[in-house]
């Protein structure tokens, strides 16, 4: 669950200020920020948790329905992107990208599970989440920032596919 929160405290901020700067000042960057939607989501939901609330059910139920269709609509944005993008011209810059973010985050992982002292399930848990394909998230923050699109869906795609051996080999070792 902490690494959960953790990410989408980072995609909720960092990642909306790198996808939105274009080199200009400190508060136009801030003002991208303040105004993605997810940032408030998320405090909304955190303070909820905190507090002990609970949704109504029809809240929770539609809350839960809008859920339910958010992987297959993400997906079918992907097929989408991809069905336009050109792979060829990005691949060579996608390459190193897929590699960098199927191995790094997951080597991360390991050092930071091993500095807090992570044993058990906790330590091969936070590696194998670590080393999942990229998010869809960076899709839908570089098509709306129009932050290079046809690169992401590459990634996403060489990502995809390659953790397929990524993941099997990781899961090896765990066990």
């Amino acid at each position: 669950m902490v690494y959960l929160v953790a990410h989408s405290a980072l995609q909720a901020t960092l990642a909306v200020g790198v996808a939105s700067w274009r080199g200009s000042s400190v508060r136009a960057l801030l003002g991208n920020v303040l105004r993605a939607p997810w940032i408030y989501a998320l405090a909304l939901a955190l303070a909820c948790r905190v507090a002990g609330l609970t949704l109504p059910v029809g809240v929770a139920r539609s809350v839960e329905l809008l859920s339910d269709g958010a992987i297959p609509l993400q997906l079918i944005l992907l097929g989408l992107q991809l069905s336009e993008a050109r792979i060829g011209k990005v691949l060579r810059e996608a390459a190193p990208l897929a590699g960098l973010k199927l191995v790094l985050p997951t080597l991360m992982a390991f050092g930071v599970t091993a500095a807090f002292g992570f044993v058990g399930l906790s330590r091969n848990v936070v590696p194998v989440q670590a080393s999942a394909p990229a998010a869809m998230n960076s899709l839908v923050l570089a098509l709306h920032y129009d932050r290079r699109p046809e690169l992401v869906a590459a990634v996403i795609l060489l990502t995809t596919i390659g953790s397929c051996l990524t993941v099997g080999l990781l899961l090896a070792y765990l066990m």
